[in-house]
């Protein structure tokens, strides 16, 4: 049994250098594949520069990366400090998403509802950091819309136009007008030849009759945030200058678009409305401008004349 044992020892001795010789190769090449198969992180879907919500409804910024391992989703401040959990206020999600629950006007906290943040993914290769999200929560607040009916001759253009109180106008626009009872009138580009609502609110009555002074108009305005519809209280026309002017009035511009800013490859709409009688004609000027940005592009501005 003794002497089985001394050979049998120096074999399993031998037999250990000889697994490290045959599988060194072989480890060396499977850390080159894994080591290939790194990859830092790379956003899949990065939050966008600016978001808005109304403090009934919340809202929520996603974010999420790709890489090799997994990355990580974390939220930051602007000061790069850690954002936290606040019970009942906010969240940051498993899957990378950031929560801002709906809140009482009583609860609204600027650090919290107003403020800059940044999304950061991060693996054992690296970390990016996304672009700056501008935060920005609305205390909504209930507001009416009244309508300023600018007068015009028998025969003549009227303008009806919906005052949006200043402290919610950035958050309204005018979705529609409706003609007593229960005509719907939605913006076009040409109207119907008798009502025209333009993309930016104005309602125009074309040809103006005295029975026209009967009929009663309301103006429908949406909240973007909160969707809620505030419409008008019932509104007639007025017609002046019936025999004064005896229906001749030379035109002059009382609404028109003094700038405008767009993105490239987005269409604009510049307003030019004119009172006159006869109906003013329109014609429009191009200047060319150049601006400056990343690569000079060329710019048009319409010059509006009546």
């Amino acid at each position: 049994m003794f002497k089985k044992n001394r050979l049998l020892a120096p074999i399993h001795i031998l037999w250990i250098p000889l697994l490290k010789k045959s599988y060194g190769s072989r480890d060396i090449l499977f850390a080159e594949i894994f080591e290939a198969h790194l990859r830092g992180p790379g956003f899949v879907m990065e939050p966008p520069g600016r978001v808005e919500f109304s403090n009934s409804t919340g809202g929520w910024l996603d974010c999420s990366a790709s890489g090799s391992p997994q990355p990580t989703i974390e939220w930051v401040h602007a000061d790069s400090t850690t954002v936290t959990e606040i019970h009942g206020v906010r969240r940051v999600l498993r899957n990378g998403t950031m929560v801002l629950l709906p809140f009482p006007a009583a609860a609204y906290h600027q650090d919290v509802h107003n403020t800059i943040y940044r999304c950061v993914a991060s693996n054992s290769v690296g970390r990016v950091v996304s672009r700056d999200v501008q935060v920005r929560a609305v205390v909504a607040q209930a507001y009416k819309v009244d309508v300023e009916v600018l007068s015009a001759s028998r025969g003549c253009t009227a303008i009806l136009r919906c005052v949006v109180p200043t402290f919610v106008k950035e958050l309204v626009r005018v979705v529609s007008w409706v003609h007593e009872p229960a005509i719907y009138i939605y913006p076009s580009l040409q109207g119907d030849g008798k009502f025209h609502l333009l993309p930016t609110g104005e309602l125009l009555i074309h040809n103006l009759q005295e029975t026209d002074e009967s009929q009663s108009f309301r103006c429908r305005s949406m909240h973007r945030l909160t969707r809620q519809v505030v419409v008008s209280s019932p509104t007639r026309l007025r017609i002046n200058c019936k025999e004064t002017h005896r229906g001749i009035i030379s035109p002059s511009v009382v609404e028109h678009t003094t700038h405008v800013q767009v993105s490239q490859d987005e269409g604009a709409v510049l307003l030019c409305v004119a009172q006159g009688c006869p109906s003013p004609e329109y014609r429009s000027k191009a200047k060319t401008y150049y601006v400056i940005v990343k690569i000079d592009k060329e710019r048009k501005v319409e010059i509006c004349n009546a």
